[in-house]
């Protein structure tokens, strides 16, 4: 059923496709998506066993990386990467970073000049993007500006000087500077600045905190993964020797669970991920825990920890999905049961299909992460044969 969107430059604007419709007439179309390339690839499931779950079809978002233009903030025009469309608020965004987005407007409209901003078609200038992130169960707020690393260092000192004013009124908790290549287009950095308060965010998913890195990965909406994290945690109805949490990030699901286990392995090949996963193992008060740093290309390293127990595994790939040395690894190693989460349902479906003849997909359910918009998340609940 078509509505009137609430944004005034929905249509125009690149980040949101369904503000038009209903959204109840959104999670039926999503579904009914699901359902049918389910059963075109030969997995029968009836659309009345695809649980959907959902909260806030607005305002849910805990990032946002704003491009920044001479006009302020904003995200590029539908179908033309080089122009951008400019507001005060955007409505799926949490109300904390629309508060900072207008801050950020203001600042720019007032003391940036026209050369000072990166121009997208030229390569030059040196304010590319604020990237504002926020806590949603913890008030928490970080903004962290991109800059190109390129530029003169004069300009570059003038924009940095500018950055550190806007850092002393601003009502975020912590502000960042960083920089990348003119000829990239990336928002996240290793080369980063603190100005105010430190490089991480704190959330707090149910009774559990949770550390994570400005630089670095996190669920983009904290209330929907509170709700997939409570589906995988009341199916598991057993103890298991080893909880193996495949691409655990910040170790979001394998702390949660960790009572389900004796051990529990997160393995991640992310730096930042490392860091924040020992912070909240530590904090968490968890003591059956270990994150091992290890790249997929040499998973087999595991086989050793892992094989041979009675184990369970949570999988959340990249949305590329399984490598083939993964894929192996599974087989290998033959998990009791595992809980395969996906952003990406159709390459979900390809590494399910080079493991079913040892899985049976038990239950499959869909998380709306990202309202108003086409994509969706799911959680795929597999058991050995």
């Amino acid at each position: 059923m078509k509505i009137t969107p609430l944004c005034n430059v929905f249509g125009k604007c690149g980040g949101c496709k369904f503000q038009d419709i209903e959204y109840s007439a959104q999670i039926a179309m999503k579904r009914n998506d699901i359902y049918e390339l389910l059963n075109r690839t030969g997995i029968s499931f009836s659309k009345e066993k695809i649980k959907i779950y959902f909260k806030n079809e607005y305002y849910y978002r805990n990032r946002m990386d704003f491009i920044i233009s001479l006009d302020g903030c904003g995200l590029r025009e539908k179908g033309k990467f080089y122009k951008i469309i400019n507001f005060n608020k955007c409505y799926i965004a949490a109300d904390r970073i629309n508060e900072l987005l207008q801050e950020i407007n203001g600042w720019i409209k007032k003391d940036i000049q026209k050369e000072e901003i990166f121009d997208i078609k030229k390569k030059t200038g040196i304010l590319r993007y604020s990237v504002i992130r926020t806590g949603i169960f913890t008030g928490d707020t970080l903004i962290t500006f991109i800059l190109n690393k390129d530029a003169e260092k004069e300009k570059i000192d003038k924009i940095i000087e500018k950055i550190k004013l806007f850092t002393e009124k601003t009502k975020a908790l912590k502000v960042l500077y960083g920089f990348v290549r003119h000829n990239t287009d990336v928002s996240i950095t290793d080369e980063f600045v603190i100005l105010k308060g430190n490089e991480f965010i704190k959330e707090r998913l149910a009774n559990l905190n949770y550390y994570y890195h400005s630089q670095g990965f996190f669920q983009s909406n904290s209330g929907v993964a509170i709700d997939m994290i409570f589906y995988i945690k009341e199916k598991i109805k057993e103890k298991y020797d080893l909880l193996f949490d495949m691409f655990g990030g910040v170790g979001t699901f394998g702390i949660f669970m960790s009572e389900y286990a004796k051990d529990v392995i997160i393995f991640d090949n992310n730096k930042y991920a490392e860091i924040c996963a020992n912070k909240n193992i530590e904090i968490n008060n968890k003591t059956n825990i270990k994150f091992i740093k290890q790249d997929v290309l040499n998973i087999e390293n595991l086989l050793p920890e892992v094989k041979g127990r009675k184990s369970i595994y949570i999988i959340d790939p990249p949305r590329a999905g399984l490598h083939k040395k993964a894929i192996k690894f599974i087989l290998e190693t033959l998990p009791e049961k595992i809980f395969y989460i996906s952003c990406n349902p159709v390459k979900f479906i390809e590494d399910y299909k080079n493991i079913d003849k040892k899985y049976d997909i038990v239950d499959f359910a869909l998380f709306d992460m990202f309202p108003q918009t086409p994509h969706i998340e799911s959680v795929a609940e597999l058991v050995k044969i």
